[in-house]
């Protein structure tokens, strides 16, 4: 394993180390040790595309246990792993007390799943705000609409019948919950590794209509951070129409009516990021994330401060 594993400070070795896991797992079946001797960070995006990765390299067949590893000899990343469900994952046991002792970083384990779940959001939701924090009842109901809608975009688009891998692991994803404590702030991540939004756009638009979006953005020649943008705006404009654009839509009014944090997304090459206010960022990246990662982020003080508010 690397010192790091980062989506945003170390995309494409990141990425090409994952796919080599696949790589030597899969296409070569043959079986994958990780060693953390050396590593000391992996970035909650990167832990929820690392273990959806290993989670694919071990339950593609039956009693298949072709990826394992050793702890790593930094504790605050063996607690990471553990809190996130590594271990369980690799069916070994956790080493640390459940109970975290230095309070500065908490993952909610991985749930993973086929189908369209509101009770996984819900009980997500629960699960990362604890007893402390009550949300309004209108900024709830954006969380748990958006993680369900995107579940049900999963399901219902990631995977088209001509995808490639196993029939039994189409419409899966895989939802992870994270709070930083140092630096006070929630996260959420849904990840599938479906064809991306660059190939289902037009699926889901018709090509005049795609044209027109990426002509009013201002984009001549669209690669895939550009296609999410685009399918971002006509998300926004089609907002009266049922399942269509409205979970994103969601967490991003979240985003504004807190006034601070972020929603991310990246999908295939691209990355599109959208902040508070309005500010939008594209980044166009040389390797395939090899599916959708969407990223919402909002710190702990806005959001308290958004709950409490009238």
């Amino acid at each position: 394993m690397p010192p790091k594993l980062s989506l945003y400070n170390d995309y494409e070795s990141t990425v090409q180390f994952i796919s080599n896991i696949r790589a030597i797992a899969l296409g070569q079946r043959r079986r994958v040790w990780l060693d953390f001797d050396e590593t000391t960070q992996i970035g909650p995006a990167a832990m929820l595309v690392l273990l959806a990765e290993i989670y694919r390299c071990r339950k593609i067949e039956a009693n298949a246990a072709r990826v394992t590893g050793s702890y790593p000899a930094d504790k605050k990343l063996e607690r990471d792993l553990q809190d996130a469900g590594f271990y369980k994952l690799l069916d070994v046991r956790n080493r640390l007390p459940d109970q975290n002792p230095s309070g500065q970083t908490e993952y909610i384990p991985f749930v993973t799943g086929t189908k369209t779940v509101g009770e996984v959001a819900d009980g997500l939701q629960k699960a990362l705000l604890g007893p402390t924090i009550h949300m309004r009842p209108d900024l709830s109901s954006k969380l748990y609409r958006g993680l369900t809608e995107a579940m049900t975009n999963v399901v219902q688009h990631a995977y088209p019948p001509d995808a490639p891998g196993p029939r039994r692991f189409k419409s899966r994803w895989w939802l992870v919950g994270h709070i930083d404590k140092q630096k006070q702030q929630l996260m959420v991540m849904l990840f599938d590794q479906g064809v991306g939004i660059p190939k289902t756009l037009p699926k889901n638009y018709n090509a005049e209509l795609i044209t027109a979006m990426l002509g009013s953005l201002g984009i001549i020649t669209p690669r895939h951070a550009e296609f999410i943008q685009a399918a971002m705006a006509l998300g926004r404009s089609k907002t009266k129409d049922e399942h269509r654009g409205r979970g994103l839509q969601d967490l991003r009014s979240f985003v504004d009516n807190a006034g601070t944090g972020s929603l991310t997304i990246f999908s295939s090459r691209g990355q599109f990021e959208y902040r508070a206010g309005g500010k939008e960022s594209l980044t166009n990246h040389d390797k395939s994330l090899g599916g959708t990662l969407i990223e919402w982020t909002v710190p702990l003080a806005a959001l308290e401060n958004v709950s409490n508010g009238d």
